[in-house]
């Protein structure tokens, strides 16, 4: 595994922590916890042993209790980085990048409101785009879904585990499967990434792509 930098480590636990619309500021930044740094959205979550990241991540603030949401490590079996390149090869998605240009606002951050008042009158105005927030970006692979032995994961948060991996030079994760309950995926000693399944609804679906898996 690769040695990254305080600031490295500090880049890629971020990819994991809420945006500023979150219900729980906490959530915005890394936490530390029972000797490891956490980072969690809610729907993707990471934990690393402390023993690899010399930051300060510390907290007088209630974090949520990770051991709760992390199953024992019981692995099943294997992906690799080449089989989640492959999945993403099959849905067209850019796997080298995590966000992509909104096609909702054409990367303008704003879009056309129209609205019609009781006399028939239609009223226009330009306001930010709900769809990236004005920022002209949005997650790629948002809208596409991956399957991973009969479990379905937003293909947006599979991406963020194969760049970690990348970043760390690791090519190869124990994924731990129980129930319908959230996946782990244990891609070393002491860091674990954690993804909840997503139930598809049909109007949303965009198309699904299979990880092929390993043995261990």
């Amino acid at each position: 595994m690769k040695e990254l930098t305080p600031n490295e480590w500090h880049k890629l636990l971020n990819r994991y922590v809420a945006d500023a619309e979150a219900m729980r500021p906490v959530m915005m930044k890394p936490f530390e916890q029972d000797g490891y740094v956490c980072a969690s959205d809610t729907h993707i979550l990471i934990r690393v042993a402390k023993r690899y990241i010399t930051n300060d991540y510390s907290t007088d603030k209630t974090t949520p209790n990770v051991s709760r949401v992390v199953p024992e490590h019981n692995p099943q079996f294997a992906i690799t980085i080449d089989n989640l390149r492959s999945a993403f090869v099959q849905r067209g998605i850019n796997y080298d990048e995590l966000t992509v240009d909104c096609p909702y606002c054409d990367d303008e951050c704003e879009v056309e409101w129209k609205f019609e008042d009781n006399d028939g009158d239609t009223h226009t105005m330009w306001a930010e785009c709900p769809c990236c927030n004005g920022t002209g970006f949005i997650p790629n692979g948002i809208s596409h879904y991956i399957e991973i032995k009969e479990r379905t994961v937003n293909a947006h948060f599979m991406l963020i585990l194969y760049q970690t991996m990348i970043e760390l030079g690791i090519d190869r994760a124990e994924v731990t499967i129980i129930d319908m309950q959230q996946i782990l995926f244990t891609i070393a000693d002491g860091i674990d990434i954690i993804i909840m399944p997503y139930i598809l609804n049909n109007k949303r679906n965009k198309g699904i792509s299979r990880v092929k898996i390993s043995k261990l």
